[in-house]
């Protein structure tokens, strides 16, 4: 039950990919939850983790978290792949770039 959501503005959501494909859990929660009835006016920043390159990870993987939230606001979005899941700079830029989206 993602209820608990109606009490943020911005939400993020990630997953990892195992065997081509986002995690089970978030992909059994898109489909068969009421996840994506309660992102409804949030502001939703979406990222993967791989062991992929970016450009795989973009084209291949970041599209299966965007597809079905396609009509939602989403204001921010960031595939890890193989040279960024490391480097810690990766990460405060995407948090930087949803802080700065998430504010006006």
């Amino acid at each position: 039950d993602y209820s608990f959501l109606e009490d943020f503005d911005l939400v993020l959501i990630g997953s990892p990919i195992y065997n081509l494909r986002l995690a089970e859990n978030l992909g059994s929660a898109i489909m068969q939850s009421n996840l994506v009835s309660n992102l409804e006016g949030k502001q939703i920043a979406l990222f993967v983790i791989c062991g992929s390159p970016e450009l795989s990870a973009d084209v291949l993987y970041l599209p299966q978290l965007q597809i079905p939230l396609f009509n939602k606001n989403v204001i921010a979005t960031k595939a890890f792949g193989m040279s960024s899941k490391n480097d810690p700079q990766s990460a405060v830029s995407f948090a930087e770039e949803v802080y700065e989206k998430a504010a006006v």
